[in-house]
């Protein structure tokens, strides 16, 4: 008669067991979003509680190698493969960083871009060659500037939004899409990660009559608690005149 063979459970990598008890505090904090009642909720306010959680597990594994380099990497390929921490999340967070620790970081605003002590650079253009005055965008973290008009009106045009409308947009930029969008709806809940663009964007509506119906959120989306909107507008940048828009109801959630 053949052996049975059997299977045994990897042994976790040395200095699991430093880290093992705040995995366990997310991982109840995960069971207890799951299972908090969601009667008379829309899906959006159910859900939102354990992608931040989500999130925050990954921050913390990501924290651990990449700048407190207080895991080895043995451990931290442990994390990813046991779905521990996200590895798609980290691998967005880790163009603002090197690709190793010790790298030499880049200089990075709390929750924004890079940018440059020498105020004459901010005037020079964008990565493309474009002339720009203000803060220089950087493409390898996703933020690009929509320029076409007739881009941003179309984005509004399919989103279909009524005069009554409450809209989060994500990533506003220095705000040419989120002109149009005040123009047709009630309110703009406007998330915009990096402080230099969100100061550009309080400039741009400040005086105008659409100051008060412009509030914006400044930090990482995912870590926000979002209040009510209708509708969800956030442009993907492919070309610095073109995007892609994704426009959801809430109500659909």
């Amino acid at each position: 008669m053949p052996k049975v063979k059997t299977v045994r459970a990897r042994t976790p990598p040395e200095g699991f067991e430093e880290i093992e008890p705040t995995l366990k505090e997310f991982e109840q904090k995960m069971r207890d979003a799951e299972n908090d009642p969601h009667e008379g909720k829309r899906r959006i306010e159910s859900v939102w509680p354990i992608m931040r959680i989500h999130h925050q597990r990954s921050r913390y594994i990501y924290d651990l190698y990449y700048k407190r380099e207080a895991i080895s990497k043995e451990l931290y390929d442990y994390c990813l493969k046991k779905k521990i921490a996200d590895a798609n999340l980290i691998a967005k967070w880790k163009k603002g960083l090197g690709t190793k620790p010790g790298n030499k970081p880049q200089t990075i605003k709390e929750g924004g871009a890079p940018y440059t002590k020498n105020k004459d650079e901010n005037k020079k253009g964008n990565d493309d060659g474009s002339r720009h005055f203000g803060p220089k965008f950087n493409k390898d973290l996703g933020q690009h500037i929509l320029k076409n008009p007739l881009v941003s009106q179309g984005i509004v045009d399919k989103a279909g939004l009524k005069q009554t409308d409450v809209v989060l947009e994500v990533g506003p930029g220095t705000g040419n899409l989120t002109v149009k969008i005040l123009e047709q709806a009630k309110k703009v809940i406007a998330c915009e990660a990096d402080p230099r663009l969100a100061a550009e964007l309080v400039k741009r509506v400040q005086e105008t009559e659409y100051s008060r119906k412009l509030e914006i959120m400044n930090g990482d989306v995912m870590k926000q608690t979002l209040p009510y909107f209708d509708t969800n507008i956030q442009v993907c940048g492919t070309d610095v005149s073109e995007g892609i828009c994704v426009a959801s109801s809430s109500k659909a959630w």
